[in-house]
């Protein structure tokens, strides 16, 4: 269930139940790590790349995370809610999950982006639903 060469299923997307554009997209790992499961990746359409994540799991309660991908930043990370259709708790593997809620992902946003568009089109807090969309393997969104 975490970690340990186990991933889910590849090119997962989900969009952000607001309506504002937002995609977030589980892909391969980017990394060997044991507690990594997958790379997860958040765009727009305007804003284009907002975040780079690595899925993971925390040892011990094994709580599943979102860290940032910036080098050296040990504290940027996000746990994950994970829920099935009927919006009960679930584990991301071994189906895509249908809904997911990040911890903090808003105040990120809002307060870490410099890039164009952050305090025009914030993410906000929304919840995520699973979406049927194709990525291409040139990493370009459509």
């Amino acid at each position: 269930m975490h970690g340990g060469g186990r991933h889910l299923p590849a090119r997962i997307c989900h969009k952000d139940s607001d309506g504002r554009g937002f995609q977030l997209e589980f892909e391969p790992p980017t990394t060997n790590a044991a507690q990594v499961i997958c790379a997860a990746i958040i765009t727009h359409p305007k804003r284009g790349l907002v975040f780079q994540f690595d899925l993971g799991y925390a040892m011990g309660y094994a709580q599943p995370y979102l860290r940032r991908r910036i080098p050296g930043d040990r504290c940027a990370h996000h746990n994950v809610h994970f829920f099935d259709k009927h919006l009960r708790t679930t584990d991301p593997e071994p189906l895509a999950p249908q809904y997911l809620f990040i911890e903090g992902l808003g105040p990120a946003d809002w307060y870490g982006a410099q890039a164009e568009y952050s305090r025009q089109l914030p993410i906000g807090t929304p919840l995520w639903k699973l979406a049927g969309c194709n990525v291409s393997k040139q990493g370009g969104r459509q």
